[in-house]
């Protein structure tokens, strides 16, 4: 849907579930890796979670 990753890139979810957003797959962005991370570490605690977007 999104295509390849570029080094340094990730999926994120917008709006980031840390802040509630809802697991729905249209959600679903590729972003910089390093500023969505610190973005979400600044919310919330990090932690590694799995989605079934089926």
């Amino acid at each position: 849907m999104h295509g390849a990753l570029k080094p340094g890139e990730i999926f994120g979810f917008f709006p980031a579930l840390a802040l509630g957003g809802p697991t729905k797959l249209e959600n679903i962005k590729r972003v910089k890796a390093q500023p969505y991370l610190d973005f979400l570490a600044e919310i919330s605690e990090l932690s590694v979670m799995t989605v079934d977007l089926s």
